[in-house]
């Protein structure tokens, strides 16, 4: 996450936090939020099950 345009100011940079960087590359963060619609979560699901063949 440290690594992501919104976050850089808070890391070293990259290597800077190696187990983080590591989970980063097994680990899925999908968009949440109070007021995600409906039809946004369903593309969302939608698009997960696409890129998971």
């Amino acid at each position: 996450m440290h690594l992501q345009p919104a976050d850089r100011d808070y890391g070293g940079g990259e290597g800077s936090l190696p187990v983080s960087e590591a989970l980063c590359g097994r680990i899925a963060s999908l968009p949440m939020h109070a007021y995600r619609r409906d039809d946004t979560a369903d593309r969302i699901v939608e698009a997960i099950r696409a890129a998971a063949g």
